[in-house]
Order: C-alpha cells, then sequence, then structure tokens
C-alpha cells in the first residue's frame, strides 16, 4: 500500500484524483495546512506527499518539507506554466506537477512515475 499524504485547503476539488489513488492501492490521509503535515510526518511515515500550490506558500511548503526530510517524495498541483513551474522548483526534487483539478488518470500516471523512481531504489510498493 502506498502511504499518501495530500496537503490541501480545498479536498473536495481533487475527489476524482483521490479516487484515483485509492483505486490504485493509495491510503490517503488529508490535512490542509503545512504545519498539519508537519505534525502528521512527527507521527507516521508517507510514500508521497501531494500539495497544492492555492495553500499560502504551497511550493515553499514542499520546500520546507523537503529540506526537513530529503528523501521525501513530493508533487504539487500548481497553475503555474510549465517552464515557470520548472524554473520555481528547479532543484527541489519534485517528482511532478499537477493540474488545477486532477483526474484519476493524472493519479495513475503520478504512481507510475512514483513506482519507476522506487523502483530505482528498489522500494517498489505494491
Amino acid at each position: 500500500m502506498i502511504r499518501i499524504l495530500i496537503v490541501a485547503l480545498d479536498q473536495n476539488v481533487l475527489f476524482n484524483f483521490i479516487t484515483g489513488l485509492e483505486k490504485n492501492n493509495g491510503h490517503v490521509t488529508r490535512v490542509k495546512t503545512c504545519d498539519e503535515a508537519f505534525l502528521k510526518l512527527e507521527k507516521e511515515k508517507f510514500d508521497l506527499i501531494i500539495t497544492d500550490n492555492l495553500l499560502d506558500h504551497g511550493i515553499e511548503c514542499v520546500e520546507k518539507l523537503i529540506a526537513s526530510n530529503p528523501m521525501l517524495n513530493c508533487a504539487v498541483i500548481s497553475a503555474l506554466p510549465p517552464d515557470e513551474f520548472h524554473e520555481i522548483t528547479e532543484g527541489m526534487g519534485i517528482l511532478m506537477q499537477l493540474p488545477t483539478h486532477p483526474l484519476e488518470k493524472d493519479a495513475i500516471k503520478l504512481l507510475e512515475h512514483l513506482n519507476t523512481i522506487l523502483n530505482l531504489t528498489k522500494k517498489v510498493i505494491s
């Protein structure tokens, strides 16, 4: 089972995406703030963190999370154009940018990408 932490203010728009994660072996935990994410990470281990850039300073949240644990796998929901997103997040090791209203197909693509990364370190989760 893939343990996933989603940090987003409005999780209703993520219904189809979360359904896609859960249908594909994802166990989703939800929080609304970066501070809540840090509290969860103190108590639990997650294979993937997904943040919504609609949070106040969403990319900064990912930057802080990765600074506290460089081995975290993170993805960001963002409306930024891909080139601008890449420029802002370059060097942070973010797995992928997700659209502002990600769908089930985006969940599948993200999980495939995550398993490719985990396979490189022999940590494939099934």
